[in-house]
């Protein structure tokens, strides 16, 4: 099983300069990080989701794949886009296993999606980072299986 990447999309989230911050220290990376970000992510989000999703046909269910920062920032994405606690199931499973891992979290989302069973062919997954700037990056996929000579 594969994914089609079917839409892609990065918009910074206007006044969010100082939400969150990557710094390089002597030590490693110093991460900043505001407590309004899921408040200003929540409101931002269904305008960048009507960009993202533009033109597409998505009909069925459809699985959110969302880097979590935390259980916050996935608590506000269910809310604000409404969604059925399987649309967000294994996004919260990699935050339960694995905790927040930068940016290596979405991949192991991604292979969760995958390999699950219940995840039919066909099935739509949207995917959500967040980043200094503060930046929204998402794309929506859909899940394909194995295909010889096609």
């Amino acid at each position: 099983p594969h994914f089609a990447l079917l839409s892609t999309q990065e918009q910074i989230i206007p006044h969010s300069i100082e939400a969150m911050s990557w710094s390089v220290s002597n030590w490693g990376f110093e991460m900043r990080l505001a407590k309004e970000v899921p408040v200003l992510i929540t409101r931002a989000l269904p305008d960048y989701l009507a960009c993202l999703t533009h033109g597409l046909n998505l009909q069925g269910p459809i699985l959110y794949a969302v880097h979590p920062g935390g259980p916050k920032i996935l608590d506000h994405v269910q809310n604000v886009c409404k969604l059925a606690p399987f649309q967000m199931q294994h996004s919260f499973d990699i935050l339960r296993q694995c905790g927040n891992m930068s940016s290596a979290t979405l991949p192991h989302i991604w292979h969760q999606i995958l390999g699950d069973p219940n995840v039919a062919n066909g099935t739509f997954v949207i995917s959500l980072a967040f980043g200094p700037g503060l930046t929204i990056a998402g794309a929506v996929l859909q899940k394909r299986g194995i295909s010889c000579g096609s």
